[in-house]
């Protein structure tokens, strides 16, 4: 099956729009520069889990994305009608929906090959494997080159997206087991059970420090950090609402909910904390000395501090999430009413609006900012890509 091509009429309505006509208030608290690429991530080409990198920051300091009025370069029909997952390696991209995992190439959209899952999947890559839900329960590497089965693993529950580094891979099921897997062989490092406060049978995702050294688990009403040596529990703090957003980053654990948390772990205390004045916010992106969060408003933090850089409105839009980070913008999805139809462009630098695009392809899922290139899954099924 190819993927269907889609006019930009039919899918998008872009404008280029200044801070006067596309900004319903912006509070400026003080001048943020843009920050210095930080020392981790896989390269602006690549997109290999959820989140960018294993620390799920949403900040690829190498890619720069759409800069100006963005184009429609191609659109992959859906193939179950539900979000798909995907991730990108070089010209590799892999697209994974509930029943079917497909890999194509990213300049054209054009198929190379598909294989049959048992989903939803969450999918994660490195230079040689996708990594997903295969049947039912089992966790399957497939070979980028031809999708054939490089090794499985029996897990005890739903999987979500995995997350990767250096050779090794985390991953949570349904009944909370969380596994440390070596990606070469597919063997069992450790395992470890996490028991949430709330019992939920649906895992969320992990989140793997900058350096490594932690692993942290966000349950329905609970975060747990782990070791990522052996597994042992570092810290366990309640989260303020469900869902949750998490990040951890050189030693620091980052929650946002109905407030926005920094947490150190090597201490087990609070360094400081922001009332975000919204419901639920669970979206959260980081940078070198900025953190990125909102719901109502898009907002900007002191990473070391917690003080408030600046904040965005955007048309009295209610929902804005799913930051995403180049060199120099924040790609962020806005709407109403759960419909996230709009995409926007800020610059990092002096948070003015580049561009905004209606985005007629459904509601937006998740971004991704590959080179010059933004992604975007849509909650229907279909992934679409724009370009300058």
């Amino acid at each position: 099956m190819s993927p269907a091509h889609f006019h930009r009429r039919d899918v998008l309505r872009t404008s280029a729009i200044g801070l006067a006509s596309g900004v319903a208030g912006c509070v400026r608290f003080s001048s943020p520069e843009p920050p210095d690429p930080p020392p981790f991530g896989p390269p602006g080409t690549d997109w290999p889990m959820y989140g960018y990198d294993h620390g799920t920051t949403g900040h690829s300091p190498n890619a720069t994305g759409p800069q100006s009025e963005p184009t429609l370069e191609w659109g992959i029909e859906p193939s179950d009608g539900k979000a798909p997952g995907f991730a990108i390696h070089d010209d590799i991209m892999i697209v994974s929906g509930d029943d079917t995992l497909r890999c194509f190439d990213l300049t054209a959209g054009e198929q190379r090959w598909s294989t049959d899952i048992e989903g939803p999947a969450g999918v994660a890559l490195d230079a040689e494997c996708c990594y997903v839900r295969g049947d039912g329960t089992q966790l399957n590497a497939y070979r980028l080159d031809d999708g054939g089965v490089q090794w499985k693993v029996n897990a005890d529950g739903e999987l979500l997206a995995p997350v990767l580094s250096d050779g090794e891979m985390y991953v949570l099921d349904g009944s909370e087991v969380v596994r440390s897997i070596d990606t070469n062989t597919g063997d069992v490092q450790w395992q470890t059970t996490v028991e949430s406060d709330i019992f939920t049978n649906s895992p969320t995702i992990c989140h793997l420090s900058t350096d490594g050294t932690y692993l942290a688990v966000s349950t329905f009403g609970t975060v747990v950090v782990l070791d990522t040596d052996n597994g042992t529990e570092r810290v366990r703090l309640p989260s303020a609402s469900r869902p949750v957003g998490v990040i951890v980053a050189d030693g620091v654990l980052y929650l946002s909910g109905r407030t926005l948390r920094a947490w150190d772990i090597e201490r087990d205390e609070l360094l400081w904390e922001q009332d975000l004045e919204s419901l639920t916010t669970y979206s959260i992106g980081l940078s070198r000395d900025i953190v990125y969060a909102g719901v109502d408003t898009f907002r900007m933090f002191d990473r070391a501090s917690g003080e408030p850089r600046s904040q965005i409105g955007l048309d009295s839009r209610e929902m804005i999430h799913l930051p995403v980070r180049g060199e120099n913008t924040v790609f962020i999805a806005s709407g109403q009413g759960g419909i996230l139809s709009d995409i926007n462009a800020i610059d990092v630098g002096d948070t003015s609006l580049q561009w905004h695009l209606n985005f007629d392809g459904g509601s937006a899922a998740n971004l991704a900012v590959v080179g010059d290139r933004l992604l975007v899954a849509a909650v229907e099924g279909g992934l679409y890509s724009f370009s300058d």
